[in-house]
């Protein structure tokens, strides 16, 4: 069989090609290039594929697959931003409530907690992969 090749594309992403076993390296080079932004390719060993695949949209390819940290860092505030959503909607009718009511007190608490939530995503890049898949999700479900 076949070792697994890299398929780097222009917009700097990348995706794995596994060979199977009635691949050719032709029909495999042939196929290869018809990736959409193809811009190169190379083939590694299995060994060389990262196991956590949780910042899979954030592999990059130089000498080996590695992570980008700095895209690590934006999927993860994408996450939040997905995750926080339900919540903003939330108090967006407990606001509406309270308006009803004229409870500036209440409308007051509303508005610091969507307040919370927005800045819940305003974070300096963190190095530490694991510390970064947990990063903020206790604040974001205590608010």
């Amino acid at each position: 069989m076949l070792n697994p090749v890299v398929v780097q594309k222009q917009d700097k992403s990348i995706c794995i090609i596994y060979p199977t076993n009635e691949c050719t390296n032709e029909l495999l080079l042939r196929d290869i290039k018809q990736i959409i932004g193809y811009l190169n390719h190379y083939e590694i060993t299995k060994d060389q594929i990262l196991k956590d695949r949780y910042f899979r949209e954030a592999w990059e390819y130089t000498d080996k697959l590695n992570i980008n940290i700095s895209k690590a860092n934006d999927i993860h505030r994408q996450r939040l931003r997905i995750l926080r959503q339900p919540l903003l909607a939330k108090l967006d009718i407990e606001y509406m409530r309270a308006d009803e009511i004229k409870d500036e007190g209440q409308k007051s608490v509303i508005m610091e907690k969507k307040q919370r939530l927005r800045d819940i995503t305003n974070f300096k890049d963190s190095p530490d992969l694991e510390v970064l898949k947990t990063y903020k999700l206790n604040e974001l479900n205590n608010i």
